[in-house]
C-alpha cells in the first residue's frame, strides 16, 4: 500500500494500521518513545508523510493542547485555551495567538493523534494508557471543533500576510471598542493573556495583606546555603545580596536536596511527589511517558490551581538541563520558552523580559531557570562574569569540573573562580528582570523565590561533613512584604522538601498556613544512581548520619530496577552508617543505636521505593 494512502485512510478512519506501527518499530536505534519535539523519529516518520512545516508543532497532554513554534530564540510555547474562527478582543484584553489554515490545523492534530495511537500500541503499562487515552479524547475534541467551524470562513474579506500563518503573535486592544479577528478559511488558536484585576482588588482589600500580584521563582542550578550565606550576601552581587539581606527574607533552613544531582529534584518540584515516590533515576530518561504521568497526576496541580486563582498567567523560560521540552514543562505552564539544548543566562533574559512584556501589568508568575551557575553555557564564560576570573586561572587554562571529577586538586580552585564568575553574571541578568518587572507592577507587590536543587562540588570542601552538606543542602528562600509572623515561624521551624515547594509558595503567597506537619520528620537527601552506591543522607540537631550500601544500583533499566525486590531490599539491608558529629568526628554506628527520627525516615524510604 502507498504510503500516501496509508496516512489518508489513518485520517480518515482514525485508526493507526499496523503496518505503521511496524515502520516505527523497525528501526531499533532510535527509539521512538523520545519526543524531542522536533527529532523523534516517530514524529518524524509522520512529519515526511504529511508534508507539514516540522517548526510548528500541536501536542496534546491529558485535556491540555499546546501549541509549539521553534524559531531563532529558541521553541516558544503556549496553552491553548480558544480554538475558533473568530475572536472578539475587548479594551485592554490582550492575546497570545496563532493563525493556521483550517485543513493544516486538522492535519497537525491528525499527526498528533497518529503518535499518540502509536504509542498507545507500543505502551503496556496501563497507567500510561490512561494518559494517552485522555490525551486522544482531547485531540478527537479538538479535531472536531476545528472541522464544525463557520463555512462563511471562506467568504471574509480579511486575510493574513502568508508569512504569518503559524507563528505566535501578542496583541493588546488598547482601543474603546472591541475588536474582531477572523481570517478567510483559517482559524485562531488562542490564549488569553488578560486579567480583570477590579474583582481581585475588591476581595483583597478585606484582608490583612493583600496577596503580591507578580510571583518570580529564580531556579539556579547548584546553590548552596553556604554559598548563599558566604559568597552571594557580599554586597559584590548587589540584586541577590539586595533580596538575601532584606529583613523580611526567608531562608529555609531545615530543608535538603532530593538527591546530588538536578533532575530527581526537578521533577519532585513539579510533581509534588518525593523521589522515592516518583523514582525517576535514569541520568538519561528517554521514556518521557512516567515524568508526564508524575507531573499531571499528583497534587501539586491542587496547589498550582489555588495560585492560578491570583496569578491567572504561568511563565517558564530558560533551560533546565534534565528537564526537556518533552517532559511536560510545555503544557504545565501557560506560555514557555526554551531551548533544545541549553542556553545562557542572556539567552534567559531575553526570554524572561520577552514573557515580563507579554505579562505587562497583569498578575503573573514567571519560573525562570538559570541552570549556568552548574556549566559555563556554549563553553564560555560569560562578559560581565568574566571580569571577575583571576589572572592565574587564565594563566593555568581555566579548567572546570563539577560531580566526582573536583577533588583536592588543581581544578578545584580554578572551577570555584569560574563558579564565581558565573554567580556574577547569574546576578546581573537577576537585576535586569527585577529592574523591568518593576516598570509594570510596584516592587512591594512582588514575590520573589530563589530556589536551588544542590550545591556545588568545590565550595566548603575541608572535610567530609562539609562536603555532604554543601553538596545536599541547596538554598531555597521568598521575599514576600507583609508575610504574616505566625506564618514566618511557621516555615522557618518546619522541614521543607524540594517535592514541598509549590505548597510552600501557596502558602506564602497567601498569607496564611495551610498545611501542618508532624514534629518528627527531619530533612534528608538519597543518591540513587546507576552505577553507584546507594546513599541516604540526613540532619538531626547538625548531626550528619550517613548511610552507604555495600552494593551499587544495577546498570539496568528502571523497570529490571524497580521490579526486583531483591535489588532493592538489598540497596538497604546491606551497608554501613555513619555519624558525623559537628566538628566531623566520624564514628561508625549500628541500625540499633540510631535516633528514632532517622530510623523512621529511612524505613519509610525504604518502604516507597519497594512499594
Amino acid at each position: 500500500m502507498p504510503i500516501n494512502e496509508l496516512i489518508y485512510r489513518v485520517r480518515k478512519s482514525r485508526f493507526v494500521f499496523p503496518a505503521l506501527v511496524r515502520l516505527c518499530l523497525q528501526a531499533k536505534s532510535v527509539p521512538i518513545f523520545r519526543r524531542d519535539y522536533l527529532d523523534a523519529f516517530g514524529r518524524y516518520i509522520l512529519s515526511k508523510i504529511t508534508k507539514l512545516n516540522p517548526r510548528i508543532y500541536i501536542s496534546a497532554e491529558k485535556e491540555k493542547i499546546t501549541y509549539s513554534v521553534m524559531s531563532n530564540a529558541g521553541i516558544e510555547a503556549f496553552n491553548v485555551d480558544i480554538i475558533e474562527d473568530t475572536i472578539i478582543v475587548d479594551p485592554e484584553d490582550s492575546l497570545i495567538f496563532s493563525v493556521l489554515n483550517k485543513d493544516i490545523a486538522v492535519d497537525y492534530l491528525y499527526q498528533e493523534l497518529v503518535y499518540h495511537k502509536l504509542l498507545q500500541r507500543c505502551t503496556r503499562q496501563t497507567r500510561y494508557k490512561a494518559l494517552l487515552n485522555q490525551s486522544i479524547d482531547q485531540l478527537m475534541n479538538s479535531i472536531a471543533k476545528v472541522k464544525n467551524t463557520h463555512k462563511e470562513l471562506k467568504s471574509s474579506r480579511y486575510s493574513i500576510n502568508p508569512s504569518m500563518i503559524g507563528m505566535i503573535q501578542y496583541y493588546q486592544n488598547n482601543t474603546n471598542d472591541p475588536v474582531r479577528l477572523s481570517y478567510s478559511d483559517c482559524v485562531i488558536l488562542c490564549k488569553r493573556a488578560s486579567y480583570n484585576d477590579k474583582k481581585r482588588h475588591n476581595q483583597a482589600s478585606s484582608e490583612l495583606h493583600s496577596r503580591p500580584k507578580r510571583l518570580i521563582v529564580f531556579y539556579i542550578d547548584n546553590i548552596s546555603q553556604y554559598t548563599i550565606n558566604n559568597i552571594l550576601s557580599d554586597n559584590e552581587y548587589k540584586y541577590i545580596s539586595r533580596i538575601v539581606k532584606h529583613d523580611e527574607y526567608i531562608k529555609i533552613k531545615n530543608h535538603m536536596s532530593i538527591s546530588n544531582w538536578t533532575q530527581p529534584a526537578a521533577i519532585s518540584m513539579l510533581s509534588g511527589l518525593p523521589f522515592e515516590e516518583h523514582k525517576i533515576f535514569q541520568p538519561n530518561q528517554k521514556k518521557w511517558l512516567p515524568i508526564i504521568n508524575a507531573i499531571y497526576n499528583t497534587r501539586i496541580h491542587k496547589e498550582i490551581s489555588k495560585l492560578k486563582r491570583d496569578l491567572p498567567l504561568l511563565f517558564r523560560c530558560g533551560t533546565n538541563w534534565k528537564m526537556k521540552q518533552e517532559h511536560g514543562i510545555s503544557s504545565l505552564f501557560d506560555h514557555c520558552i526554551s531551548n533544545p539544548e541549553f542556553s545562557d543566562c542572556y539567552t534567559t533574559l531575553s526570554q524572561a523580559i520577552k514573557q515580563i512584556e507579554i505579562a505587562g501589568s497583569n498578575p503573573s508568575m514567571h519560573w525562570i531557570d538559570l541552570m549556568d551557575a552548574h556549566h559555563p553555557m556554549n563553553e564560555s564564560i560569560l562578559p560581565l562574569g568574566s571580569r571577575q576570573i583571576s589572572q592565574k586561572t587564565l594563566q593555568e587554562g581555566m579548567v572546570y569540573a563539577t560531580g566526582p571529577k573536583v577533588k583536592s586538586n588543581s581544578n578545584r580552585e580554578s572551577s570555584e573562580d569560574i563558579y564565581r564568575s558565573q554567580l556574577k553574571s547569574i546576578d546581573n541578568a537577576i537585576g535586569i528582570i527585577l529592574t523591568q518587572s518593576y516598570k509594570y507592577i510596584d516592587q512591594n507587590n512582588h514575590m520573589i523565590a530563589i530556589v536551588s536543587d544542590h550545591g556545588s562540588s568545590f565550595i566548603q570542601w575541608n572535610n567530609k561533613r562539609d562536603s555532604l552538606i554543601e553538596k545536599h543542602s541547596p538554598h531555597v528562600g521568598f521575599l514576600r512584604i507583609g508575610l504574616g509572623n505566625d506564618v514566618r515561624q511557621h516555615i522557618e521551624k518546619q522541614t521543607i522538601y524540594a517535592s514541598e515547594l509549590f505548597p510552600t509558595i501557596e502558602m506564602i503567597f497567601n498569607n496564611r498556613i495551610t498545611a501542618q506537619k508532624t514534629i518528627n520528620e527531619i530533612p534528608y537527601s538519597q543518591i540513587f544512581y546507576p552505577g553507584k552506591k546507594y546513599e541516604f543522607i540526613c540532619l538531626l540537631n547538625k548531626i550528619v548520619f550517613h548511610y552507604t550500601s555495600y552494593n551499587s544500583v544495577p546498570n539496568l533499566n528502571d523497570r529490571q530496577i524497580l521490579f526486583n525486590p531483591n535489588y532493592l531490599n538489598h540497596l538497604f539491608e546491606f551497608g554501613d552508617w555513619e555519624r558525623i558529629g559537628k566538628e566531623n568526628e566520624i564514628t561508625k554506628i549500628k541500625v540499633m543505636d540510631l535516633p528514632a527520627n532517622v530510623n523512621i525516615t529511612f524505613k519509610k524510604v525504604w518502604r516507597n521505593w519497594t512499594s
